[in-house]
């Protein structure tokens, strides 16, 4: 799954660079100018990172910052392990179909950029959020079934 997340990272690195290509620079409020496009690849770049390291958090950071269901027994020192394990693998698939996603929105992007008589197709950004929506809904149930406490675990 890590692999796939950071081809997904890198696939939208090389179409924000594409798109980086053909947009104007815009001024931003005192901060010098950047274009869109540079914009997004610091956002994926910030998302990559936040998805990667927010797992070893798990051991820098006090209990009461973490929001998880049944912290008393997933925060105990004998299964952090075991909840850092269930947060990546959780964090890496959202990740990676966030990276997706986003990746076919650009793709849209891009050809509307590239045709610009067409008509924008907005059926297909449209279903992504849909779809997007629908993931994170199946993401969170997952996340609270991952985190049930097992039979005979107090």
């Amino acid at each position: 799954m890590r692999l796939l997340f950071i081809a997904a990272y890198v696939a939208n690195l090389v179409l924000a660079g594409a798109l980086l290509r053909q947009q104007p620079t815009c001024l931003l409020a005192g901060h010098g100018s950047a274009t869109p496009a540079a914009i997004l690849m610091a956002l994926y770049t910030l998302l990559l990172v936040a998805i990667l390291l927010a797992p070893r958090l798990l051991r820098r950071c006090p209990a009461r910052w973490f929001g998880i269901p049944h912290p008393e027994y997933w925060l105990q020192a004998a299964h952090r392990a075991e909840t850092e394990r269930k947060i990546q693998a959780r964090l890496l698939a959202f990740g990676t179909v966030a990276f997706l996603i986003l990746l076919m929105a650009g793709l849209l992007v891009l050809r509307f950029r590239q045709a610009p008589r067409l008509q924008p197709e907005w059926w297909g950004l449209r279903g992504l959020a849909v779809f997007f929506l629908a993931y994170s809904v199946y993401w969170y149930v997952a996340f609270l079934r991952d985190f049930r406490v097992p039979a005979g675990g107090e």
